[in-house]
């Protein structure tokens, strides 16, 4: 099974009125990147992430 890596996405996405983030799947991305982007998207309400999004590989 492949795991995707979402820090390119974190790092280049830039979405002003992103509010519902919804993570599933096969996905990961260590924290450091992923905190960033979740503060530069404070208007952010409702966020659901997959169980290996964060600091874990398979």
């Amino acid at each position: 099974m492949d795991v995707l890596s979402l820090i390119p996405l974190v790092i280049a996405a830039h979405w002003n009125r992103l509010r519902v983030l919804d993570i599933t799947g096969y996905v990961h991305c260590t924290p450091s990147p992923f905190l960033a982007f979740l503060q530069s998207h404070p208007a952010i309400e409702e966020l659901v992430l997959a169980p290996l999004i964060i600091g874990k590989r398979m």
